[in-house]
């Protein structure tokens, strides 16, 4: 259950409910996977920069992978670099920013502990679609 905003805070935030995170969630990934039929001319260059480069990524993977040395370092600054990014770092600073807001009555922070919820859903979907299309997990495997 969500905490309920004092009136003096009412006008700064909005009440979220499950229902409505669910929304957003869904009409983030219609957006996100529509997207390319929303193209216009000015950023038709960006798709197809972005489409060559990944095109062309994707094509010569396996053999930059085997010309890439992996030293130590590289591996201990890779892990990381992942980590900093990984679920189990984003989620409770996520969790913090939305709980701290609602401790602290301040819904700007709540606001931005639930958006920063929704993206790590909506990029998690992209994600794990994009690695079973792709029959690719992890970059080592």
């Amino acid at each position: 259950m969500l905490a309920q905003i004092s009136p003096a805070f009412a006008q700064d935030a909005t009440e979220f409910s499950t229902k409505e995170v669910a929304k957003d969630i869904v009409f983030d990934q219609k957006q996100i996977w529509t997207s390319p039929f929303r193209m216009t001319r000015q950023n038709a260059k960006w798709w197809l920069i972005f489409g060559a480069a990944t095109g062309a990524l994707i094509a010569t993977d396996r053999r930059s992978s085997q010309q890439l040395p992996n030293t130590r370092d590289q591996l201990a600054v890779g892990r990381h670099i992942s980590q900093a990014g990984a679920l189990y770092t984003l989620i409770p600073i996520t969790g913090g920013l939305y709980l701290g807001g609602v401790l602290a009555k301040q819904p700007k922070v709540r606001e931005t502990g639930l958006l920063g919820a929704e993206a790590l859903v909506d990029g998690l979907i992209v994600s794990e679609i994009l690695k079973a299309a792709t029959s690719r997990q992890r970059p080592l495997e």
